[in-house]
């Protein structure tokens, strides 16, 4: 196998790394959803009511109404909100209603803003910054798998190609060894034969 082939086969089998890889996603959805605390948000509520009192005719009828509302927060930790409510009363005493059936509408606006307690920008927005910096660790942490896996690969492969050059290199000193003894043995049964 080739460094590179060594190299993409760690980083495909490494579950350490395989794990590091979804920390970021998961991070970045937790960013995601601290920065939606600051979503605007929109309402709707359809209200009915029947009422019935016998003491007053003019309180007598079904009311239909609906309230559709606007609210958004402010990064100081306050809150602004648009709201209509609107209304439509149908009275069954028709002789005593001015106007048989009423409608009433009305728009509110509103802000709210704590003075003490949530109270300013980097208060509200600390969730933010965990979220960022926990991804930014995550993906730290990756990095850092990353190249300790790669380091570590790469030292190994040269580990294991020095261990096999010096595995011929002793095999040839062997080899040598083996024919000078063999010369030696020759001159040694020469010499004895002179």
């Amino acid at each position: 196998l080739s460094l590179e082939d060594c190299i993409s086969l760690a980083l495909k089998s490494n579950l350490d790394i395989n794990i590091q890889r979804i920390n970021p996603q998961i991070q970045d959805t937790f960013l995601t959803s601290a920065r939606g605390y600051f979503d605007p948000s929109l309402s709707f509520g359809p209200s009915v009511s029947k009422s019935n009192n016998p003491s007053s005719e003019a309180s007598n009828g079904n009311s239909q109404g609906f309230t559709l509302a606007f609210s958004d927060p402010i990064i100081t930790g306050g809150r602004y909100g648009v709201s209509l409510n609107t209304s439509r009363f149908d009275s069954s005493f028709a002789s005593t209603a001015f106007i048989n059936p009423s409608y009433r509408t009305g728009l509110t606006f509103s802000i709210t803003q704590p003075l003490l307690k949530g109270f300013g920008v980097d208060v509200n927005k600390s969730s933010i910054y965990v979220a960022k910096n926990n991804k930014d660790i995550s993906t730290l942490y990756l990095k850092s798998q990353l190249t300790r896996t790669l380091s570590d690969v790469q030292n190994t492969y040269w580990e294991l190609f020095f261990a096999q050059e010096n595995l011929k290199v002793q095999q040839l000193a062997l080899k040598q060894a083996q024919d000078l003894l063999n010369i030696n043995k020759r001159f040694k049964e020469e010499g004895k034969a002179t």
